[in-house]
């Protein structure tokens, strides 16, 4: 960690906590500590909305529709369109959006 970036630490909590922060160490814990909740908020799944971009073409994920968002479905998509299995034979048009489904318990994706 830069000393730069110590001091905008420092500066940040003086100014949110009205304490005045004293110990480089309890600086760069913090910094440690803020580092590594933004690692693990990476790992959370999230939504990805279909106007931000689109999931590989043929990879099954979880979808939610416009019309019932509480709701969601395993699909795929094949060129542009969106299908609930091979023998349906009605595309969706109202994905809202996906996400990756999740690894299997050997951590593959399935």
């Amino acid at each position: 960690m830069t000393p730069e970036r110590i001091d905008e630490l420092r500066d940040w909590l003086e100014d949110n906590t009205g304490y005045e922060v004293d110990s480089i160490d309890a600086v760069e814990i913090i910094a440690e500590c803020l580092a590594e909740i933004e690692r693990l908020q990476a790992l959370i799944p999230r939504w990805i909305p279909v106007t931000e971009r689109l999931p590989p073409a043929q990879e099954s994920v979880l979808v939610k529709f416009h019309y019932q968002p509480s709701t969601p479905a395993l699909m795929y998509r094949w060129g542009d369109q969106w299908w609930h299995d091979p023998n349906h034979n009605e595309p969706d048009r109202n994905i809202a959006a996906w996400m990756p489904l999740p690894p299997d318990e050997e951590g593959e994706k399935k």
